[in-house]
């Protein structure tokens, strides 16, 4: 009896201990509570697209200057002269310093090319005052020849010594003038004004005729910038040049914009001057060139340089901050947050970066709702709206949606005119704008903040929906 009821005793103190325990464990359980994130509205407003390239700057005129005569350089007017006499040439070095044009900038000996220069002047007047001889002696032998009171034999005679002195004057005349050019060609001159390099020759070295650099100038402005453009975007802008959206560059010049490496974004505008006639077969780009204005001294030959191409028209877009974006396996997505403060995950394909923020595609679906029908009547002819019925009021992502258009809207085959846009062509930007609606994209809350603490189905908290544009780096926050 004693042995039952101590058995009894130890069972009623086990049950009364785990009773115990299962309370202190309630008790002690952790609250899950909705991870804290920030979330901002997407920023709808209307871009153009474009694209970046990278190019280099370049003179428009660059020069080697070289002697034209051979001969010992004398002086070196780039480092100055201290004895000269013009006020100019004391105030010290000019290299790489700004030159006018026909500046002086060199002097070979002239010594040499000024005894030519004498020599051939004397030829010269010894061959007039001949001329001047025989031209009378001629005038006097045709009377005498009129009058038959000279031979045949005579009167050639006299006709040819004049002729001979003809030319002979005028090959003296010549040698006088290539003198008096070698002389001046003695003191090198700057061809245009720009910028000025080093002497690469010292005073008292040959310099050989059309051989030996002496120094290079370039020209500031305006300024050339080359740039290559890839097929693919070739092929974009010319396929936006025959729908007229973007001027021709060879007739008009389209626009191109610029920046440098310690600048934000492309505060420079230039045209494009130049297309090469044909691709590069090695790296299939095509070479085209820009020209800025560089009043100011800017550019400087040689800079690499950030260029940006619009192509395309204006058109309604959504874009969000880089730092709301997510990577999964390569593909970018983003975290909406629903109504019920529950997330929603959403894969997105983004597009280009405008003013800091990041266009997103895909984010709402393509549908031609019956109100985005009434938006587009005005835009778009009513036999095109019927010929879409089909996909009306259904969702697609953007790649679905232009293949839908293709393929409900495809030219004629018996199109008399081959070369004419399609109606997909004509009217694919006012019906691709008008299937979405940005309305509803404005009041999206997209998570910026906290994504490694969400996923998708996660319920969060968060105070009030801040501004996309203070998410961009380096703003701060109102």
């Amino acid at each position: 009896m004693q042995a039952r009821h101590c058995g009894r005793i130890v069972v009623l103190v086990f049950l009364c201990l785990w009773l115990l325990g299962c309370n202190r464990s309630q008790s002690q359980a952790p609250v899950v509570k909705p991870a804290a994130v920030r979330v901002a509205h997407p920023v709808v407003k209307e871009i153009t697209d474009y694209e970046e390239i990278t190019g280099r700057t370049e003179s428009t005129n660059a020069v080697e200057i070289k002697a034209r005569v051979t001969g010992y350089l004398k002086k070196d007017f780039l480092r100055g002269d201290p004895d000269s006499k013009y006020a100019q040439l004391k105030l010290g070095s000019k290299e790489g310093k700004r030159v006018q044009k026909g500046e002086l900038l060199f002097e070979i000996d002239p010594d040499p090319f000024e005894a030519e220069e004498k020599r051939t002047e004397a030829i010269e007047k010894q061959n007039e005052a001949r001329l001047a001889r025989l031209t009378k002696d001629y005038a006097r032998a045709t009377k005498l020849f009129e009058q038959n009171s000279m031979s045949p034999q005579e009167y050639d005679q006299i006709t040819g010594d004049y002729r001979e002195a003809q030319e002979a004057f005028k090959m003296a005349k010549a040698s006088h003038r290539l003198a008096s050019i070698n002389l001046g060609y003695t003191k090198v001159r700057a061809p245009f004004t720009g910028l000025v390099s080093r002497r690469f020759v010292d005073p008292g070295n040959l310099v050989k005729a059309d051989d030996t650099t002496l120094t290079t100038i370039v020209s500031l402005d305006p300024m050339y910038v080359y740039f290559d453009v890839d097929e693919r975007t070739l092929l974009l802008i010319l396929h936006w040049m025959r729908e007229g959206k973007i001027p021709g560059m060879r007739e008009k010049g389209a626009e191109v914009l610029l920046g440098l490496a310690n600048e934000e974004g492309y505060p420079h505008k230039g045209t494009i001057d130049f297309i090469d006639n044909r691709l590069d077969p090695g790296t299939g780009t095509l070479r085209l060139r820009g020209v800025f204005d560089n009043s100011k001294e800017i550019l400087y030959p040689g800079l690499f340089v950030r260029l940006q191409i619009k192509i395309g028209n204006p058109h309604q877009a959504v874009l969000v901050a880089e730092r709301a974006l997510g990577t999964d396996q390569g593909q970018k997505f983003l975290y909406l947050v629903t109504d019920k403060n529950k997330v929603l995950y959403k894969s997105v394909k983004i597009g280009s970066s405008h003013d800091g923020l990041r266009v997103v595609e895909d984010l709402l679906p393509f549908q031609l709702t019956d109100k985005a029908l009434t938006s587009l009547a005005a835009k778009v002819p009513e036999s095109v709206l019927k010929k879409l019925e089909p996909i009306k009021n259904k969702e697609f992502t953007e790649q679905a949606f232009r293949t839908e258009l293709a393929r409900l809207l495809k030219k004629d085959e018996k199109e008399k005119y081959q070369d004419q846009l399609d109606e997909r062509e004509k009217y694919q930007d006012q019906l691709l704008a008008g299937a979405q609606d940005f309305e509803q994209a404005k009041k999206l809350k997209v998570v910026v903040s906290g994504l490694q603490r969400v996923r998708e189905g996660t319920e969060v908290e968060y105070g009030q929906v801040e501004d996309m544009a203070d998410q961009r780096p380096g703003r701060k926050k109102k």
